[in-house]
C-alpha cells in the first residue's frame, strides 16, 4: 500500500510539473525564438540528425553515435531526434529530453532518500528541495534551453545516488554508477573529469584509514570490498565511454584546449561575466551557485532540516549513552547528509564560464563536496 501511495503522488506531482512546463512552453519559450548560440547549435545538430533518420531509416541515429566531430558530446542530439521522431513538431520534444530526465532525477532520489534513510520522509524532502532549487530556471542553461548542461546536472545527481544506494561502493550493484556515469560523460564529455576525480577521492578515503591503522591486527574487507567495487564500477564507465571519448579527443581538444586554455577567448568570457582578477575568479562559482542555482528558497528550505539535525545532535550530548541517542545523532546525520546532496547538485549545474576556469575546474567543487560528504559516512 505504502509504495502504491508514493507512486500516485509522484505521479500527481509529475502531472503537475508537466502541466506548468507546457504551459510556460506556450506562454514564454514557443513565441521567440532559441536564446543562445550554444542551444542554436544543438537544435540545428537535431533536426538535421531527425531527418536523416526519416529519410534514411533510423540506423542513421546509432551511427551518430560513433561520429568523430563532436567536441562536448554525443547523446543529447540523439535524445532530442527519437523525441523529435515520437511526439513531433519543433523545440518542444526536444525540450521534454530535459523534463523527463528532470523526472528521472526527483524519482531516483526519492527512491534514494526512501531506501539510504529507511524512511518515505527524506525521500519526499529530497524532490522538494530539488524543487525548491533555481537550476530548472536557470538562463542559459536550464529547463527550457536545450543543451548539454541540464542534462548533466540530472544525470550527475542520478549517478550520485546510484551510489548513495550502493552503500558507498559496498556493494556490487554499484557498478551500475558506472554505467550510469557512462551515459553521463556520452552526454557531456568533460564530466570524465568530474567522475574520475570522485572516484579517484573516494579510493583515497577508503585507504588512508587502512594506511594509518596498518599496524592493527585484522584484514580490512569492507576496505577491499570497497576499492573492489570501485574499480569495476570505473572499469564499466571506461569500457563504454572511453572509445568515444578517443574518437572525439581531436575535437575535444580543439574546442577545449586551444579554444579555451590557449586562445584569448577565456579573458572574453571573464570580461563578460564580470570575473576580475584572482579574487574574482575565486568568488564567481560560489556566487553562482548559491546565487543563480541553489537561491534564497534552497537555502530557506535546506534550513529547516538542517536546524532539525543541529538540534538534534545538541539534544544528543544533553543524555548518557542508550539507543534512543544513537538513534537521534544518526538522524541528525543522515539529514545534514541530504541536504549537502541537493548543494553538490547545484554546484554540477552551474554553467558560466569564467577565465581560464571554464568548465574543466567546476568539477572540483563538487568533487570536494562529496568527497567531505561521504568521509563522514
Amino acid at each position: 500500500m505504502s509504495r502504491k501511495f508514493d507512486i500516485i503522488i509522484l505521479s500527481l506531482l509529475f502531472a503537475l510539473e508537466l502541466l506548468l512546463f507546457c504551459t510556460v512552453y506556450n506562454r514564454e519559450v514557443a513565441w521567440y525564438p532559441p536564446s543562445y548560440f550554444d542551444q542554436a547549435g544543438y537544435l540545428a545538430s537535431t533536426y538535421g540528425l531527425q531527418e536523416q533518420a526519416l529519410t534514411h531509416g533510423l540506423g542513421k541515429l546509432w551511427k551518430a553515435l560513433g561520429s568523430t566531430q563532436n567536441p562536448t558530446g554525443v547523446a543529447l542530439p540523439i535524445d532530442g531526434a527519437i523525441f523529435g521522431i515520437i511526439l513531433g513538431g519543433g523545440r518542444l520534444p526536444q525540450l521534454c529530453v530535459n523534463l523527463v530526465l528532470f523526472f528521472a532525477l526527483q524519482a531516483v532520489a526519492f527512491w534514494t532518500g526512501k531506501t539510504v534513510w529507511k524512511t518515505r520522509l527524506h525521500g519526499y524532502l529530497l524532490v522538494g528541495l530539488i524543487l525548491s532549487q533555481g537550476t530548472a530556471w536557470t538562463q542559459p542553461g536550464g529547463l527550457f534551453d536545450f543543451r548539454i548542461d541540464f542534462a548533466a546536472y540530472c544525470l550527475y545527481g542520478i549517478w550520485v545516488c546510484a551510489i548513495l544506494c550502493s552503500n558507498v561502493f559496498a556493494e556490487r550493484r554499484s557498478i551500475s554508477a558506472g554505467l550510469i556515469g557512462a551515459i553521463l560523460v556520452l552526454h557531456r564529455f568533460l564530466t570524465i573529469i568530474y567522475l574520475i576525480g570522485v572516484l579517484a577521492g573516494l579510493a583515497a578515503i577508503c585507504v588512508l584509514p587502512a594506511f594509518w591503522n596498518r599496524e592493527k591486527p585484522g584484514p580490512h574487507e569492507h576496505t577491499l570490498v570497497r576499492l573492489k567495487n570501485i574499480g569495476l564500477s570505473s572499469l564499466a564507465l571506461i569500457l563504454v565511454a572511453g572509445p568515444l571519448l578517443l574518437a572525439n579527443a581531436h575535437a575535444i581538444w580543439n574546442y577545449y584546449g586551444v579554444g579555451h586554455l590557449l586562445s584569448e577567448e577565456k579573458f572574453l568570457r571573464a570580461n563578460e561575466v564580470g570575473a576580475h582578477g584572482l579574487l574574482g575568479h575565486l568568488l564567481f562559482y560560489p556566487q553562482s551557485i548559491g546565487q543563480d542555482h541553489l537561491g534564497p528558497l534552497f537555502f530557506w528550505a535546506a534550513a529547516i532540516p538542517l536546524g532539525a539535525a543541529l538540534i538534534a545532535r545538541i539534544s544528543s550530548h544533553s543524555f548518557q549513552g542508550g539507543d534512543r541517542v544513537l538513534a537521534i545523532r544518526n538522524r541528525a546525520a543522515s539529514t545534514g547528509r541530504f541536504s549537502l546532496f541537493n548543494w553538490h547538485l547545484g554546484c554540477i549545474a552551474d554553467s558560466k564560464k569564467p577565465s581560464s576556469l571554464h568548465s574543466d575546474s567546476r568539477g572540483q567543487v563538487p568533487s570536494g563536496v562529496f568527497k567531505a560528504w561521504t568521509a563522514s559516512c
